[in-house]
C-alpha cells in the first residue's frame, strides 16, 4: 500500500474507532469483564512493585555493607602504614 493511501485510510478509518472509545469511556469502564481486568492488573501491578522494592532495598544493603567493609579495609591499612609500619622499620634497622 502506497503511504498517501495509507495515510488517507487512516485519517478516514481512525475517528470511527476512536470517537466511540472516548464517548462511551465511562460504560466501557463500568462493565464487568473490564473491572476484573483492571483489579487483576492492578493487584499484579502492585505485587510486582512490592517484589522489586523489595529486591532493590536487599541489594541497597548489600552494597553499603560491602561499602563499609572496603572502607575499614582501607582505613585499617591507612593505621597500619602510619602507625605499625615506622615500629616495624626501626626494629629492622637495628
Amino acid at each position: 500500500m502506497d503511504k498517501k493511501k495509507l495515510i488517507k485510510t487512516l485519517i478516514n478509518v481512525l475517528p470511527i474507532v476512536i470517537v466511540p472509545l472516548v464517548t462511551e469511556r465511562k460504560r466501557i469502564k463500568e462493565h464487568p469483564d473490564v473491572q476484573k481486568v483492571t483489579d487483576t492488573t492492578s493487584k499484579a501491578t502492585s505485587k510486582t512493585t512490592s517484589v522489586i522494592s523489595n529486591k532493590v532495598s536487599d541489594v541497597k544493603e548489600y552494597v553499603g555493607y560491602k561499602k563499609q567493609e572496603f572502607d575499614n579495609k582501607r582505613e585499617f591499612k591507612k593505621f597500619l602504614k602510619k602507625m605499625i609500619l615506622p615500629i616495624l622499620r626501626k626494629k629492622v634497622k637495628s
